[in-house]
C-alpha cells in the first residue's frame, strides 16, 4: 500500500469519527448521546494522534511525543467506553477511581519507554520493547473495554424487545471487532503490514456497522444520519480540493516547488478549517456591518422567533402585549405602537368601527396614498400620527388593530417590514383570541367561586339550624326518656305484683291480659334505655363500667323473659347455656340491652310459622354470642347502612312498621367500645346471625369474681 494511499484512507475514517460525533452531539444533548459523541471523538484523536506521528516520522522527537500522547487519549477512551456502555443500559456511571486510574494511566503511558522507544515509519509503529507502563496501559484499556461489553451484553440478556436486541447485536459486533482489531493489532503486533491494513479499516468497518443500525434499527434514533454525514463529507472534500488545488497547483507548477506529503497534510487541515469557518464568519460579519451602516436594519426571522417564544410561554393578555409590543418598537423601531382592541371599549371605538369598515387588512398613511378611495379615514390616522395600521382577525372574529407611528429614523416602512408585521399580527391574532378566551373563562371561575361562596355560606347557616335543631331534638329525647323511665319502671313493678298474687287471686284471663302489658311495659323500658344511650352517644356523656360477668346467665336469665313473647309468635327459642363458663369484664347492663335487642329482632322478623332461634355461646378461640334465626334477613345493597342511626332495611319496615332503627347502632358502639366486633351474617329470605365476639384477655379468673361481689 502507497504511504499517499495509506494517509487518505486513515484521514477520511478520522474525518468520519470526527462527523459522527458532531452530528450525534448537536442531534440530541441527552447523557446517553453527549457519551458515544466523547468516545467517538476521544477515539478519532487518538487515531489522529497515531496518525500524526506516522506523518512527523522523519522528525523522531516530535514523533514520539505525538504517539506517546496518542496512548493518553487510549486511556481516556477506554473510560469514555464505560461511561457510553452504562447511558447505553439505561445507567449512570459515577466511579471517580476509575477517572483517577484513567488520568494516571495515561499519564504513565506518555512516560512509558514503550511508546517513546517505539519505531515509527511512513506507514506503521512498531512497540520494540514491553515496560510496566505499557503493560498497564494495556490492562487498563482492555478491562475497560471487556466491562463495556459485559454491561452491553447484560442489556442484550435481559431485553425482551426484538428491536432492542437487533440493536444490542449490531453495536456488540461493531465494538467487539474493533477492539479485537485495533488492540491487538496496534499494541501487540509489531507488523507493520497489519498496522496499515487493520487500523484504518477496523475504525471504517465500525462507522458503517453503527451508521447501517441508525437507518435500519433506529440505534440512535437519527434516521437522516447517514445522508448528513456523507453530505458534510462531500462538502468538505470539495471544499478542500476547491482551496487547496490552486495552491498545489501554484507551487507545482508556476513556482517549481515541491510539497512534502505532511504539508500538503497540515494545508489541507487549513482548507478545511477556512471552510468550515467561512459561512459562520460571513453571517457575523454581514450583521455587524448591517447594524453599523443601516440603523433601521433588522432580522426578521429573528423577530419572528422571538413573538413565536412569547407567544407560547404565556396567555396573558397584557404580558402578550406588553412584551410584543417591546419586541417590534426594538426591531421596526416606529416611534409609536398601539394595540386598538376590540374588547377594550374606549375612546377609540369610533376609529375601530371606521378602520372595520374597511376591506384592507393593512392600511399605509403617506403622502402618495390621500388619494385613496376612503381619504377622511386617511386623514384621520394622519392627524393621530398613525403612519400604518395592521388587522388583527381571525377566520372567525375580528381582534382589532395594529397601529404604528412613523419610523424613528423617518424613513418609509419597506416591503420587509410589512409583510413582517402582517405574518406577527396572523400570530398575535390567535394567541389574543386565545387570551380573551382564557380571561373570559378565569372571570367565569371567579364568578363561580363567589356564587359557591355565598352558597356555601348559605348552607353553613342553614347547617348550624340543623345542628341546633337536632341539639334540640336531643335534649326532648333526652327528657322524655327521663321523665318516662321512672313511671314505666312503677308500671311494670305494679304489673309483675298483680301477676304473681300479691294483690289477691286474679283469673287465668287476667293473667294472660297482664302478662301480655307486662311484657310491653318491659319493651317500652329497654326503649327508653336505648334513647338514653343514644343521647349519651351524641352529648358525648357515654361511658362503659365494667365488672366481671357471667354471660351464660346473664343470657339465660333474658332468653327465660322472652319465651312468653317468642310463644306468642309460635317462634321456638332455644339456648344451651354451658354448664361451665368463665366471667368478662363487660358494661353488664349495656351488653344486657345489646343481648335483648339481637333476641328481640330476631323475634319480630323471623317466619311467622315454623320460625327458630338458636342462641350460641361459644368459648373457643374467642368468646362469641351468636343469634341465629330463619327469617326474612337482610337484602345485599342494604348491609352497609344497616348500623347507622335511625337506618331500617326496606323489608324490615314493612313487617315491624314501629322500630327505631337504634337497636343495631348502639349494639356496634357497645360492643366497639368494649374491645369487641360485632358478628353480622346474613341472606335474603334465609335468615340472620347477629351476635359479638372478645378476646381471651376478657376473661377475669374466679378469685377475680370472688372479690366483686357484684357480679
Amino acid at each position: 500500500m502507497s504511504p499517499a494511499l495509506y494517509i487518505t484512507l486513515y484521514v477520511v475514517v478520522i474525518l468520519g469519527f470526527f462527523l459522527v460525533s458532531t452530528l450525534v452531539i448537536t442531534r440530541r444533548r441527552t447523557l446517553y448521546y453527549r457519551n458515544f459523541a466523547t468516545l467517538t471523538f476521544l477515539v478519532g484523536f487518538w487515531q489522529l494522534l497515531q496518525l500524526l506521528s506516522q506523518i512527523f516520522y522523519a522528525q523522531p522527537n516530535i514523533a514520539s511525543v505525538l504517539f506517546r500522547f496518542s496512548g493518553f487519549f487510549a486511556s481516556l477512551a477506554a473510560l469514555s467506553f464505560i461511561h457510553f456502555s452504562y447511558s447505553y443500559a439505561g445507567h449512570r456511571f459515577k466511579n471517580n477511581i476509575y477517572t483517577f486510574l484513567a488520568v494516571a494511566v495515561g499519564l504513565a503511558a506518555i512516560a512509558s519507554k514503550s511508546l517513546s522507544g517505539a519505531q515509527i515509519t511512513e506507514t506503521g509503529i512498531a512497540v520494540k520493547q514491553i515496560d510496566v507502563l505499557y503493560i498497564v496501559l494495556l490492562v487498563f484499556v482492555m478491562l475497560c473495554f471487556i466491562q463495556g461489553l459485559i454491561v452491553i451484553l447484560t442489556d442484550f440478556i435481559k431485553s425482551h424487545d426484538k428491536l432492542q436486541r437487533r440493536r444490542d447485536i449490531i453495536l456488540l459486533f461493531a465494538i467487539f471487532q474493533a477492539v479485537v482489531e485495533i488492540v491487538l493489532f496496534s499494541f501487540l503486533a509489531p507488523n507493520s503490514l497489519s498496522n496499515q491494513i487493520v487500523i484504518p479499516f477496523a475504525c471504517l468497518i465500525t462507522i458503517l456497522i453503527i451508521a447501517y443500525g441508525m437507518i435500519q434499527y433506529k440505534l440512535f434514533d437519527i434516521r437522516s444520519f447517514v445522508v448528513r454525514a456523507i453530505a458534510y463529507i462531500l462538502t468538505f472534500s470539495i471544499t478542500a480540493l476547491i482551496y487547496l488545488a490552486p495552491v498545489i497547483l501554484l507551487s507545482t507548477y508556476l513556482l517549481h516547488a515541491s510539497l512534502s506529503i505532511p504539508t500538503i497534510i497540515v494545508l489541507a487541515i487549513v482548507s478545511l478549517i477556512v471552510a468550515v469557518s467561512f459561512h459562520p464568519l460571513r453571517i457575523k460579519f454581514n450583521k455587524a456591518t448591517n447594524e453599523l451602516f443601516y440603523r433601521d436594519y433588522y432580522e426578521p426571522q429573528d423577530v419572528l422567533d422571538k413573538i413565536s417564544s412569547l407567544l407560547v410561554r404565556t396567555v396573558d393578555k397584557e404580558e402578550i402585549r406588553n412584551q410584543s409590543a417591546h419586541i417590534l418598537m426594538g426591531s421596526v423601531k416606529p416611534q409609536m405602537l398601539t394595540y386598538a382592541l376590540d374588547a377594550d371599549k374606549g375612546p377609540d371605538q369610533h376609529l375601530l368601527d371606521r378602520l372595520h369598515r374597511s376591506d384592507m387588512n393593512v392600511i399605509y398613511v403617506d403622502e402618495d396614498s390621500l388619494d385613496n378611495k376612503n381619504p377622511s379615514l386617511l386623514e384621520e390616522l394622519r392627524k393621530r400620527d398613525i403612519a400604518l395600521s395592521v388587522r388583527l382577525r381571525t377566520k372567525g372574529e375580528n381582534i382589532g388593530f395594529l397601529l404604528f407611528g412613523n419610523k424613528q429614523s423617518g424613513s418609509r416602512y419597506t416591503t420587509v417590514d410589512i409583510r413582517l408585521l402582517t405574518a406577527v399580527a396572523d400570530e398575535l391574532s390567535i394567541s389574543l383570541q386565545n387570551a380573551l378566551r382564557f380571561e373570559e373563562i378565569k372571570q367565569f371561575n371567579i364568578t363561580l367561586t363567589q356564587k359557591i361562596d355565598a352558597a356555601t355560606l348559605q348552607l353553613r347557616h342553614a347547617n348550624q339550624r340543623l345542628k341546633a335543631l337536632d341539639e334540640t331534638k336531643d335534649d326532648f329525647i333526652s327528657m322524655a326518656s327521663h321523665q318516662l323511665r321512672t313511671p314505666l319502671s312503677i308500671i311494670k313493678g305494679y304489673l309483675d305484683m298483680v301477676i304473681t298474687g300479691d294483690a289477691g287471686k286474679i283469673s287465668d284471663k287476667q293473667k294472660s291480659f297482664l302478662s301480655q302489658a307486662l311484657t310491653n311495659s318491659e319493651r317500652m323500658v329497654n326503649l327508653v334505655a336505648e334513647l338514653l344511650s343514644v343521647s349519651r352517644i351524641t352529648s358525648g356523656k357515654f361511658s362503659i363500667e365494667t365488672t366481671p360477668v357471667n354471660l351464660a346467665n346473664l343470657i339465660d336469665n333474658e332468653v327465660k323473659q322472652l319465651k312468653n313473647l317468642a310463644e306468642s309468635h309460635n317462634i321456638e327459642l332455644t339456648f344451651h347455656k354451658p354448664e361451665d363458663f368463665p366471667s368478662l369484664l363487660l358494661d353488664e347492663d349495656k351488653t344486657k340491652q345489646v343481648v335483648i335487642n339481637f333476641i328481640d329482632n330476631a323475634i319480630y322478623y323471623s317466619k311467622p310459622k315454623g320460625g327458630k332461634i338458636d342462641v350460641q355461646l361459644i368459648n373457643n378461640n374467642d368468646v362469641e354470642l351468636r343469634v341465629v334465626d330463619n327469617g326474612i334477613g337482610v337484602p345485599e345493597k342494604e348491609k352497609n347502612n344497616l348500623f347507622t342511626k335511625f337506618y331500617r332495611a326496606k323489608n324490615a319496615k314493612n313487617v315491624r312498621p314501629d322500630g327505631t332503627g337504634i337497636g343495631l347502632y348502639l349494639a356496634k358502639f357497645v360492643i366497639s367500645e368494649q374491645g369487641g366486633e360485632l358478628i353480622f351474617e346474613s341472606k335474603e329470605g334465609m335468615g340472620s346471625t347477629f351476635g359479638f365476639s372478645f378476646k381471651k384477655d376478657k376473661i377475669v379468673s374466679n378469685k377475680s369474681v370472688a372479690k366483686n361481689p357484684g357480679a
